[in-house]
């Protein structure tokens, strides 16, 4: 095999589909003495005639019937890797749902390692949504970043685990309070029992507290009135309502705290290690996963290890 060219092989399966070397020069547009010479190498190679002549066309040797699965297997395989090689180099669009905490950062490190793609590669994000399994299906979108595996996509995924999976990244560590400067939480200490008394914004996170919050959940088993003062599904949405109230908030993701307290009159602290285990006493940490589609172009696989590694950096 390793001394037969490409042509050789379309020569050898063309003059076994149609028992003739005419047709075969015709389908391959090459010359009859073309389609000779390659008849003539694959005998020198193989030590056999291949194919006899006869009245009806050429009829192949027992040799030859051994060897032409073994062709057609090989020119599949070159194919596919033609396809493949002929998509690498097509645009494409890697559409990425991430959870709002998430926002900032990764979409720049996302549109950087797609620069390093071959092809017109291009990265947009779009929020999460309840339909994010039935999207990743019929490739409306690349993937999409979860907190929970809740029964709905775990189902999903088990009912479609031929084209489906989830990639488990890592759980989160821990949450930030997140408070205009001069509020008074920042005069307290900062135990759950004290910022169950202040109004709460909720980060929405589709498929994680989108229904109830950690928080919410806390408050009641402890017997606490929690006033819950907006859901919101964006950071903007967050900053913009800690700035019209005397609300709090948590994020649970570095780059998010980083973002807020960057702004003039925002600060961010991280709830300490007790705290944080007995908010997720009742209601599981967040686990952060990849929902991504088995057969997609290859080119999503160093997006795919660049969203891992971010997750990983901003949870741990």
């Amino acid at each position: 095999m390793l001394n037969l060219k490409l042509v050789d092989i379309r020569v050898f399966l063309s003059i076994f589909d149609s028992g003739c070397s005419k047709t075969t020069a015709s389908r391959l547009g090459l010359s009859p003495a073309k389609v000779s010479r390659s008849l003539a190498g694959l005998r020198q190679v193989y030590s056999d005639s291949l194919f006899i002549r006869k009245k009806s066309g050429f009829v192949p040797t027992a040799k030859a019937s051994a060897l032409e699965q073994d062709f057609r297997q090989a020119m599949s395989l070159l194919d596919k890797q033609y396809q493949k090689d002929l998509a690498r180099h097509q645009p494409l669009e890697v559409k990425v749902a991430l959870p709002p905490t998430l926002s900032v950062g990764l979409p720049q490190r996302l549109a950087d390692a797609a620069s390093q793609l071959p092809g017109q590669v291009t990265v947009s994000i779009q929020p999460l949504n309840l339909r994010i399994c039935q999207q990743v299906l019929n490739g409306s979108l690349s993937m999409a970043v979860t907190h929970r595996e809740c029964r709905k996509l775990k189902d999903c995924v088990s009912q479609n685990s031929d084209q489906l999976q989830v990639r488990r990244i890592s759980e989160g560590q821990f949450l930030y309070i997140v408070a205009a400067r001069d509020h008074p939480v920042w005069q307290r200490e900062r135990i759950l029992e004290h910022l169950a008394e202040y109004p709460f914004v909720i980060t929405q996170v589709i498929g994680f507290n989108n229904e109830v919050d950690p928080f919410e959940v806390w408050c009641e088993q402890r017997g606490h009135e929690l006033q819950v003062d907006r859901k919101v599904q964006s950071l903007a949405s967050l900053i913009e309502r800690l700035v019209n109230s005397q609300a709090i908030s948590f994020v649970g993701t570095r780059c998010a705290a980083r973002f807020i307290d960057s702004f003039e009159g925002f600060r961010a602290e991280k709830l300490t290690n007790d705290q944080y285990d007995s908010l997720h006493g009742y209601q599981p940490r967040p686990q952060y996963s990849l929902l991504t589609d088995i057969g997609a172009d290859d080119r999503l696989i160093p997006i795919q290890d660049a969203v891992e590694r971010f997750i990983r950096e901003q949870v741990n």
